[in-house]
């Protein structure tokens, strides 16, 4: 209930004066950032990054971790609750910077990035998260300003973070294709796309040494037809408000090319849905500013605005639905998904894997964590 009691809030927020908006703006972002940084329990991937914090305590670098993710947690340790938090102050940091400087409806936006962007990326998938805030947060504006050194570097340790971070080195030569290039592109993803969702590639590929085996689990995802329905609806209705809007706003026209981008990513990858959604995030994330900035203007902008928040409100439903699967909480409602806080974490036991409830007595965080780490590292040994 609190998270749609929160959604509840940022709806009001939009019916807000348009001189009080950037107050309320401001408002909804502090509160958002302490709800992210005192989270407990909170993502399907909260415990897997707690082992991990765990084991870089040990020094003991898991694999599959890049280099920098791992020194990372060796600077913050022994509490993983700082890192959570400090990590969270950033990222909510980066995302104020990327919506104050180019929204035009800094409320709307917000709401926006709550269903996806904060409660999967900034919850739960940590590492993407901080990647998907450099890029919006500061290496958006060096392309823009065509700072190279700075993007190229920055971009490079970002890729020490996570490696997807790669595709922002190959993101400047955009500048080089007009809009009727990137539609050609598209269509050619679609032929890309179904050439890999063939068996014989998918034998191909698996049969590659040592990359082989490691890509061959992205292939055992479905064809998601929602999915691809979903990101092709909102690219169609971007691309209507676009042709309608001042097609001579140098910014707006780059942010268009990177988000069509990423729906060249995910159509390429559409035969993994795991894959393409991680991959593509980077640059659907433009929506946030998109959708606010082309439909501002538009002459039905209440119909177009209303479809987003109900499409909002689907996201949210969706992927708290999703949490409880993936987490094993047991839960029998949506509705009843939890906001667990650094104060209160015996009120997440009731809701997880029934070892915690033989550990009643864990009421210090310190001492979960403990706990925690020692019976993680015997599932991790023996699995």
């Amino acid at each position: 209930m609190f998270y749609f009691i929160v959604f509840l809030f940022m709806l009001i927020a939009l019916l807000a004066e348009d001189e009080k908006r950037h107050l309320v703006f401001i408002v909804e972002m502090i509160v958002l950032t302490v709800i992210l940084a005192i989270r407990f329990g909170q993502g399907p991937d909260y415990y897997s990054y707690s082992q991990l914090f765990a084991f870089a305590g040990n020094g003991i670098a898991t694999k599959g971790i890049e280099i920098g993710f791992y020194f990372l947690m060796r600077l913050f340790q022994p509490n993983f609750q700082f890192f959570i938090a400090v990590i969270s102050v950033f990222e909510m940091w980066m995302l104020y910077r990327f919506i104050n400087t180019y929204s035009k409806h800094k409320t709307f936006s917000v709401l926006l990035a709550m269903p996806t962007l904060y409660l999967t990326y900034y919850f739960s998938a940590i590492r993407q998260g901080i990647i998907i805030s450099v890029f919006i947060g500061y290496l958006l504006n060096c392309l823009l300003e065509e700072k190279w050194i700075q993007y190229y570097v920055v971009s490079l340790l970002c890729c020490t973070i996570h490696l997807s971070a790669a595709i922002f080195l190959l993101l400047p030569i955009i500048k080089f294709f007009d809009l009727k290039t990137m539609y050609i592109f598209i269509v050619l993803s679609i032929i890309a796309s179904l050439l890999l969702s063939t068996d014989v590639v998918k034998q191909i590929v698996a049969s590659i040494p040592i990359v082989g085996p490691r890509f061959a689990v992205f292939f055992k995802g479905s064809f998601s037809f929602l999915a691809i329905m979903h990101r092709y609806v909102v690219f169609s209705i971007i691309m209507f408000l676009y042709l309608q809007s001042d097609k001579s706003e140098r910014c707006q026209n780059i942010m268009l090319k990177i988000y069509i981008v990423g729906i060249i990513v995910y159509t390429v990858f559409s035969f993994s849905p795991l894959i393409a959604s991680r991959s593509s995030y980077f640059f659907k994330v433009l929506e946030l500013v998109l959708i606010p900035n082309l439909f501002i203007d538009y002459k039905h902008k209440d119909v177009i605005a209303l479809f987003f928040v109900c499409l909002a409100f689907v996201m949210l439903y969706k992927n708290i639905a999703s949490y409880i699967y993936q987490g094993g909480y047991i839960i029998q409602s949506v509705i009843d998904y939890p906001y667990i806080t650094i104060f209160n974490t015996n009120d997440l036991y009731p809701y997880v894997n029934p070892f915690y409830k033989k550990f009643n007595f864990l009421h210090n965080s310190w001492l979960h964590e403990l706990v925690d780490s020692i019976f993680d590292f015997f599932q991790y040994v023996f699995q």
